[in-house]
């Protein structure tokens, strides 16, 4: 029971912030657009628990982790430095840095180092107290109260935050800390001895799909890569349930 409050706990206080930041920087499309990938992802990580005939490929998983990481970590490159560059593909993102150039604002890069620095030390100096109150949220309430100390008047600070006066507190967290808290999450949850069980196996159909879907969700949006691994993961259960059962002689 003190297991499960404590998780309650660790989910509120860890994922109120970053939903109201989510809500916030990102269309209400594009949050639930966001959630629905969010629930995908959950469930491949816990593919284990499904059927046998429900599973996924080998590669699913694998590869859509390790393409996400690269992606998010491409794409949030920008908020951590905050060049301003944008794009919802990576030769949009590419065309944004020639544009606009890479021009760093440190004082950005600061609050960033700052969030990354908890996200590794504080679960390795409190590893108990870690797992009611994670990391992310210490982070976010650190970095954010730096910075109305650094920066009281709002309106004078060049640090990009969170808009909305109705946020209390958390509207003056530098939006920067949440650019560092995606990447640390993407390349947190990335199954490194899956990948290396993949190529053990030697299955030339497997680690095709895994480059594959690493190389397709790095260039490429997403949501587009996500729907098409759907149907892959869709095309294989069919395959299971419709092919006949071997019979022994």
């Amino acid at each position: 029971m003190k297991n499960k409050a404590k998780q309650v706990l660790s989910i509120v206080l860890y994922g109120i912030p970053l939903l109201f930041a989510t809500l916030v920087v990102q269309p209400m499309g594009l949050l639930v657009a966001f959630l629905a990938v969010a629930a995908v992802l959950i469930l491949l990580h816990h593919e284990e628990r499904l059927p046998q005939r429900l599973r996924p490929p080998e590669a699913l998983w694998p590869g859509l982790s390790l393409g996400a990481a690269l992606t998010i970590t491409m794409h949030q490159a920008a908020g951590y430095f905050a060049t301003g560059a944008f794009g919802g593909s990576m030769p949009e993102l590419l065309a944004s840095y020639r544009m606009f150039g890479f021009h760093p604002n440190w004082r950005t890069v600061l609050f960033s180092t700052i969030m990354m620095v908890v996200l590794i030390t504080w679960p390795r100096k409190f590893p108990k107290l870690s797992k009611t109150l994670p990391a992310g949220f210490v982070g976010i309430v650190a970095t954010t109260a730096l910075n109305l100390l650094l920066n009281p008047v709002a309106a004078r600070t060049v640090v990009p935050e969170l808009v909305p006066d109705w946020l209390p507190f958390f509207h003056r967290m530098p939006t920067s800390v949440l650019s560092m808290l995606l990447i640390f999450v993407a390349w947190e949850h990335i199954p490194f001895g899956r990948i290396k069980t993949l190529f053990a196996h030697r299955n030339p159909l497997q680690i095709l799909l895994f480059l594959a879907l690493v190389g397709t969700m790095f260039w490429f949006s997403m949501l587009w890569v996500l729907a098409g691994a759907a149907l892959v993961w869709g095309a294989c259960c069919l395959y299971r349930l419709l092919r006949p059962k071997e019979t022994t002689p």
